[in-house]
């Protein structure tokens, strides 16, 4: 399909909506590398700087949190679940007091969709390392870096953190899932995760987490709410504003076939599969976490940067709010138009 085109797609009640890759989709976008697809993942490269950046600034936004509610790190054990290259606990160990920094996941580099390309994980920690000690001194502070998070999607923009480098404690690597903690035999007092939008059975993911969770243990879930406007991700957002919440499941699937018939099986498994499903939102989430002996302790929603375009896009549909509120009549519109949302939950 031509991308800078505004097509017509027709759902199944005949509302005409508009779509358009360039302006709805792409203008959105932090942009892809060079020589790939908005929907590819990065070619094997060397990690640039704008890499480092983009892994420092998660990281410093954690202590930034962490801080803020005066959650103490020393001799603390961290978990990281859906670590993915595993630089979050290994700069976490480095940065920190931390007595133990543990990474599980399901994939190993290049295996998943939103996966970066397989890489040295030793040599990308050097790199840095270096980095920091060019950029940041005694503290991370992100005015010191921030050239390097241009093209990051956020507004969350973490206060100068003091730090000081450790020695290099062994990290530890556990091929294995949410649901399955409990195969680690151990328990910690610090949990993360940043992949939650892509698991289902929350409850099941919820007990998992509590088995391995000691008293008073901090759950952070940096979450991407899936109502939220690239809550499909780049992989599966359609080029019709708001699709993924204006289509049924039947009219989702024949839009993909309709205007990506390449790599419709692929978008469509991301969607149903690669997401959680059924869908959850952020109410879900805090009556599960309880549930499972978590108190919701602090929250954090970002504003997305491209949140004033996606308002306008609202006035491009017919009939908007009556087709969400027949589709998802308990959703929340703060909600949709949140960014990144960081959730931090207390085990008591």
């Amino acid at each position: 399909m031509i991308i800078n085109k505004t097509n017509i797609f027709v759902k199944d009640n005949n509302i005409a909506l508009p779509v358009n890759i360039e302006k709805y989709l792409l203008s959105v976008l932090s942009p892809s590398s060079p020589g790939t697809e908005y929907w590819e993942s990065p070619p094997p490269a060397k990690i640039s700087d704008n890499q480092f950046g983009r892994i420092l600034l998660q990281v410093h936004q954690i202590l930034d949190i962490y801080e803020s509610m005066n959650i103490d790190l020393n001799n603390k054990s961290f978990l990281d679940v859906g670590t993915g290259n595993g630089m979050i606990p290994r700069l976490m160990l480095f940065l920190t007091n931390l007595s133990k920094s543990i990474g599980v996941d399901p994939f190993l580099d290049g295996e998943h969709a939103t996966s970066w390309q397989k890489h040295d994980h030793d040599e990308t920690l050097n790199g840095i390392k270096g980095f920091i000690e060019k950029h940041c001194n005694s503290y991370l502070d992100y005015k010191d870096y921030s050239q390097f998070t241009g093209r990051e999607n956020f507004v969350f923009k973490p206060q100068p953190i003091k730090i000081s480098t450790s020695p290099n404690l062994d990290y530890i690597f556990h091929q294995t899932d949410i649901h399955e903690l409990h195969t680690l035999d151990e328990k910690f007092d610090l949990i993360y995760c940043k992949a939650i939008e892509h698991i289902s059975n929350w409850e099941s993911a919820f007990s998992s987490v509590s088995s391995v969770a000691n008293k008073g243990a901090i759950f952070y879930l940096k979450h991407r709410s899936f109502y939220s406007y690239l809550g499909p991700h780049r992989y599966a957002t359609t080029g019709i504003p708001w699709g993924h919440l204006l289509l049924t499941e039947h009219e989702y699937k024949r839009y993909t076939s309709e205007f990506h018939p390449s790599r419709h099986n692929e978008i469509n498994d991301f969607m149903f599969n690669g997401l959680a499903y059924p869908r959850y939102n952020f109410s879900d989430m805090v009556k599960i976490a309880k549930e499972f002996g978590f108190i919701l302790y602090g929250m954090k929603i970002d504003t997305p940067k491209h949140s004033s375009k996606t308002f306008e896009f609202i006035n491009d549909i017919d009939q908007f709010w009556e087709i969400i509120q027949t589709n998802y009549p308990n959703l929340n519109a703060q909600e949709m138009f949140s960014g990144i949302a960081h959730i931090i939950f207390k085990k008591i």
